[in-house]
């Protein structure tokens, strides 16, 4: 029942469309095309096993999004996955730093 109901509903909305109702035009445009789909990016990034590294990854996406590699909203997401990165390496940096110095200074002594 729907579907053959549906038709002149849809004919009548497109017809308005057509003769400039802005309103029925972007109904008919949302249900006529897919959303927008992440895509797969493909850019060079250099090692982020270091800072000097995590600094050069952020350069190439910005020189990505300079040349239209990709697009400002792309870039966003690279750059927090390299944000990410950068978090990750500062936590082992200052592990690192305090189990040194817990190893200098045992518990129980001054």
């Amino acid at each position: 029942m729907l579907s053959v109901e549906a038709e002149p509903i849809l004919s009548a909305i497109l017809t308005t469309a057509k003769n400039g109702d802005l309103q029925a035009g972007v109904w008919a445009l949302s249900r006529i095309l897919a959303p927008a789909k992440d895509r797969a990016v493909n850019i060079d990034l250099p090692a982020c096993d270091s800072l000097a590294g995590i600094e050069a990854a952020h350069e190439a996406v910005i020189r990505a999004v300079s040349t239209g590699a990709v697009t400002p909203g792309e870039a966003a997401s690279l750059s927090s996955l390299v944000e990410a990165r950068r978090r990750t390496l500062e936590v082992g940096d200052m592990e690192r730093r305090i189990a040194e110095i817990e190893a200098k200074h045992p518990k129980g002594q001054s």
